[in-house]
């Protein structure tokens, strides 16, 4: 995805509202689904490289929990550039969709913003369900962002409900609502949800799919291998951003 073309540079203000948003986020999620950290391998939790000339520094933490297979929290810092990705895919008894959140600051005034709980199981009415806690907040505050164009290979994969916007480093704290309703709304439903026997082998094959699909056609995924050594970036997307089996870290 493109940004803005460069203006006065606002990356301080937002590197320091995504961090606070990291954080609020990884507390919510962790007090409402019990979650549980587990060891990244060390070379994987934390990457050093470089952006337009500068240091840059990646650092990821990973969960589990009762309803949670994985969930795992990732940051880039730079003086140029801050990232903010967020995944978290259930049991797959718990037959849960899959949040995520991408929030991305290339050193200008723009932010870039995706968001969604993708749902993978394969009644239709069940998924529609499943959307409402999300549609419900939505409705009862409803948020003045613009709405952006999804790339094709997502159409497969994110809801009705998708978030896609660029905005100005201004309309941080309506981005910052909008994110939290989607982890509140996936705590509420993990929360809620039941055991569901008969859609195990689906939701396992769609998490393996979900996590292919953005391997293969994510673009933005490349700016990685350009930040880090690329061997020990290619290692990351397939073994804490998007593996497609859970890691079985401690």
């Amino acid at each position: 995805m493109s940004v803005a073309p460069d203006r006065a540079s606002d990356a301080p203000v937002l590197a320091s509202g995504l961090d606070a948003l990291s954080a609020q986020a990884e507390r919510a999620l962790a007090r409402g689904l019990g979650l549980r950290a587990v060891t990244v391998p060390p070379e994987l939790a934390r990457l050093e490289g470089t952006f337009r000339g500068a240091p840059v520094l990646l650092e990821a933490r990973a969960y589990r929990g009762p309803h949670t297979a994985y969930a795992r929290v990732v940051q880039v810092r730079g003086p140029e550039l801050a990232i903010l990705n967020v995944l978290c895919l259930s049991a797959p008894e718990r037959a849960l969709p899959i949040l995520g959140v991408d929030l991305v600051a290339l050193a200008r005034d723009t932010l870039v913003a995706v968001a969604d709980l993708s749902p993978l199981h394969p009644d239709p009415a069940v998924r529609a369900r499943q959307l409402e806690p999300l549609a419900r907040r939505r409705r009862e505050r409803p948020l003045a962002l613009p709405a952006g164009e999804l790339p094709a290979w997502c159409a497969a994969w994110f809801s009705p409900e998708a978030l896609l916007t660029r905005v100005p480093a201004g309309a941080l704290p309506l981005v910052t609502e909008a994110v939290h309703a989607y982890v509140d709304a996936y705590v509420e439903l993990a929360r809620t949800s039941e055991p569901d026997a008969n859609a195990v082998d689906a939701i396992s094959a769609g998490q393996r799919g979900y996590a292919r699909a953005h391997i293969e056609h994510d673009r933005g995924l490349a700016l990685l291998k350009k930040l880090f050594d690329p061997a020990l970036a290619e290692r990351f997307l397939t073994q804490v951003l998007f593996p497609e089996r859970t890691p079985s870290w401690p």
